[in-house]
């Protein structure tokens, strides 16, 4: 893992060049890069001193008992939505419900008295018109905003994927134009595109250095 071993166990090695053998690879969670784990471990140090300080003086217990009962913004964002949600619910039910009570009442006149027949056909026309407009309302201008910007945003991305593919073919056929076999074939053997094994590609036979000087590249995308 690190030379400095013996830094990372407190004890003394002796000699270090000794240990370069050994295939230590660390504790679980510890970082492969030793520079790295110190900054780490510096971390943690000023951390536990913080704690330390505030112990001493013994407020933490209070704050912490302080922030629990404090609401973080978004759940009072979302106590707000709530708390107007059911605002809307009431209300809906309470209107509802007086319609409902109308429409009794407006039968029960009508059954009673012959004389007001007319006007509470007018009333049930235009509270029917009332019900058709509601069923027909449109979507609220966030909602529609937000489906618009969904669409647009895979669209674009369609599109961009499509130009992506489109670029890579044409470098390929560049690249086979003039030549260059490493860009153009298929990398080989296991881990593909890895950094040692980018030169030994798989060239196929007409494709070789030595064919190419006498004639010209038949280009695999054709």
């Amino acid at each position: 893992m690190w030379t400095d071993l013996a830094k990372l166990s407190g004890k003394f090695f002796g000699d270090l060049d000794n240990l370069q053998g050994i295939n230590f690879r660390g504790f679980p969670g510890m970082s492969v890069c030793y520079h790295k784990q110190r900054r780490r471990w510096r971390k943690r140090r000023r951390r536990r001193r913080r704690g330390k300080r505030r112990r001493r003086r013994g407020k933490r217990k209070k704050r912490r008992r302080r922030r629990s009962r404090r609401r973080s913004s978004s759940s009072r964002r979302r106590m707000r939505r709530w708390r107007g949600k059911r605002k809307m619910r009431r209300r809906r039910r309470r209107k509802k419900k007086e319609e409902e009570k109308e429409e009794e009442d407006e039968k029960e006149g009508r059954g009673k008295g012959g004389g007001g027949g007319g006007e509470g056909k007018e009333k049930e026309d235009e509270e029917e018109e009332r019900e058709k407009k509601k069923r027909t309302r449109r979507r609220s201008s966030s909602k529609r905003r937000k489906s618009r910007r969904r669409k647009r945003k895979t669209r674009r991305e369609g599109g961009k994927r499509r130009r992506r593919r489109k670029r890579k073919l044409r470098l390929r056929e560049e690249n086979l134009e003039q030549g260059d076999l490493r860009l153009s074939c298929p990398p080989s053997g296991q881990g593909a595109g890895g950094g040692a094994r980018t030169r030994d590609r798989k060239v196929p036979a007409d494709l070789r250095a030595d064919s190419l000087a006498t004639e010209p590249p038949t280009p695999l995308c054709a």
